[in-house]
């Protein structure tokens, strides 16, 4: 949808609706039906000045029923939600807070209304001042013109001259729980008297009161030519709650000034930040390879900075990027701290031409393969077999069990045999009479890898075999036989048994 010229109008003198701002355009737009009350993004011309720029906009069309002069209509500004600012009254009144930082280094409301700034490095007042067009993709920052009777006069500012490096002031906003897509989108402003940067200006998204981390968005080393708009996309929705923290970092021998405006929470999604979809826990056994995809909607381009983030801030830089469509892309990345059992919090995190977007924390969950604690309990012996009880209900590892495996061998021998378990009590069979054996339980949970190292042992051993003699002769003569042979050693299928005595 095309819309030609318009201006900004405050129209509280039209008594529709004080605090807001619209757009007004006069016999101007060209859609067949009536757009009255419905919401659509529109493409319009900006005129100021004499001056014609492409911008964009979301926004509800009125005609407010005669108010405006005829054939005017009017779109109306999205109103940002709970947590945007524009500093025309004192931050506190928006939910915001400072923290001061070292000696003194803070964050100041500036307004050049009640008090004008001598120093003509103080950004100015007027964002007016163009940086690119709306949209320009070949831009390095989204930079949208704030029209010139858009006249705000106040601002969140940090004076880095004369501090050491290194010092830090933080601007906090209200903790947010969103329902929905959303997108933060503020200004922010860089100046000084020698074109030096004056230091650098860092965001941190922290979640439900854990630690702050490292920056998911971040700018140093430039002085900006007027006010430069970025965005944040952050996925995390209730009842997951955060707060959005802007850091101000002097730089020794840098005087001037770090200035931040503007702050939005608007109801859609951000035009040039890329939004993350649900980043899924990952369970994997110890020792094993951890990876995580990160899938986003947006435009994927080769300067854009994808990592993994973790809850302690830590950052892994993403290996594989892979573009779904041209409104889609995945990356994948290998955690490889996997070598004992935890749990560990990682997001992803992304930077690119307009901003940054920033996905839901998900868990890393490292389990130990299971082990029984106690050896098998013997429940019968035989000469050829023994019954045995796995005892697998006490371990030590993670569960669930979903497969139990008894493991033999003789006590004298190199060789081991493996046998599944599914019954409460298990027979060894075939084994040799009069023989010691070592008999362990292997314990496996799901995933690659699941298997426990053997429980300790039962060391048993099999009973002699049994002869059953049948007499072919006379048992005198029999007798008579065995008299001069009263000690002997019986042997029966190789197995020598323990030596007795027939009288």
């Amino acid at each position: 949808m095309v819309l030609g010229p318009a201006q900004l109008l405050p129209l509280t003198a039209l008594g529709i609706q004080t605090g807001r701002y619209y757009w007004a355009f006069q016999n101007s737009i060209h859609q067949t039906g009536s757009l009255k009350d419905e919401l659509y993004d529109f493409t319009f011309l900006l005129q100021e000045r004499g001056d014609t720029a492409e911008s964009s906009a979301y926004g509800h069309v009125h005609s407010y029923l005669g108010l405006l002069p005829p054939g005017t209509w009017a779109l109306e500004a999205e109103p940002s939600s709970r947590g945007g600012c524009s500093f025309d009254e004192h931050y506190s009144n928006c939910g915001y807070s400072v923290a001061l930082g070292t000696s003194g280094f803070t964050w100041e409301q500036i307004n050049t209304w009640e008090k004008p700034m001598l120093d003509p490095a103080v950004p100015t007042e007027n964002k007016g001042n163009v940086i690119g067009g709306c949209g320009d993709e070949t831009r390095p920052e989204d930079a949208c013109e704030i029209p010139q009777n858009d006249i705000r006069g106040s601002f969140m500012m940090v004076n880095s001259s004369g501090r050491a490096s290194g010092q830090k002031a933080h601007l906090l906003l209200p903790t947010l729980k969103e329902n929905d897509t959303h997108c933060i989108d503020f200004h922010y402003y860089f100046s000084s008297r020698d074109r030096s940067s004056p230091g650098a200006l860092n965001v941190y998204v922290k979640v439900n009161g854990g630690p702050q981390g490292n920056p998911v968005w971040n700018v140093s080393g430039v002085v900006t030519e007027g006010w430069v708009k970025a965005e944040l996309a952050i996925s995390t929705f209730w009842p997951h709650f955060y707060q959005v923290i802007f850091e101000s970092v002097s730089l020794k021998g840098h005087p001037g000034y770090i200035a931040v405006d503007e702050v939005r929470v608007l109801a859609h999604p951000c035009r040039k930040a890329p939004h993350f979809l649900r980043l899924q826990n990952v369970e994997v056994n110890v020792g094993q390879n951890a990876t995580f995809q990160c899938i986003a909607g947006g435009k994927w381009s080769q300067h854009d900075k994808l990592w993994l983030q973790q809850w302690n801030g830590r950052d892994t830089a993403l290996m594989v990027t892979r573009v779904v469509n041209h409104r889609r892309f995945s990356a994948t990345v290998s955690v490889a701290d996997t070598t004992q059992r935890s749990v560990s919090k990682y997001r992803c995190v992304i930077r690119s031409d307009g901003g940054s977007g920033v996905s839901n924390y998900a868990e890393l969950i490292v389990k130990e393969p299971p082990t029984p604690i106690a050896p098998p309990e013997l429940l019968a012996v035989g000469a050829t077999y023994l019954w045995i009880k796995p005892n697998a209900n006490s371990i030590i590892g993670d569960g669930p069990i979903i497969l139990k495996e008894v493991e033999y061998r003789t006590t004298t021998g190199t060789w081991a045999e493996t046998h599944i378990v599914d019954s409460p009590n298990y027979k060894l069979w075939h084994l040799d009479p009069d023989v010691e054996y070592e008999i362990r339980v292997l314990l496996t949970r799901p995933g690659e890898g699941g298997t426990g190292p053997p429980g300790p042992p039962l060391t048993t051993r099999t009973k002699c075999a049994v002869l059953s003699l049948g007499w072919a002769c006379d048992p005198s003569v029999a007798k008579s036989s065995f008299h001069s042979h009263s000690n002997f050693q019986l042997q029966v299928q190789s197995f020598l048994c323990t030596s007795f005595e027939l009288k």
